[in-house]
């Protein structure tokens, strides 16, 4: 999981989808994780019940199942 990380942001693509990208990562992985995010020019989309958001220093829209419909 870490290489496919490192190869999505190596190809700086202009939007990436992440979904549940800390599931399988360690503490150090999470925080070089954060560090991409927050080093990122792109439009990173997060799907996520990890925490670790509330730790990136981004513009965030936090979506609870009853705001969906």
């Amino acid at each position: 999981k870490k290489i496919l990380l490192s190869a999505a942001f190596a190809i700086n693509p202009p939007v990436m989808l992440l979904d549940e990208p800390t599931n399988s990562l360690d503490e150090h992985g999470k925080n070089v994780l954060i560090n991409y995010i927050q080093k990122s020019d792109s439009t990173i989309i997060i799907v996520t019940h990890d925490k670790i958001v509330n730790k990136l220093n981004v513009k965030k829209i936090h979506l609870k199942r009853e705001d969906v419909e």
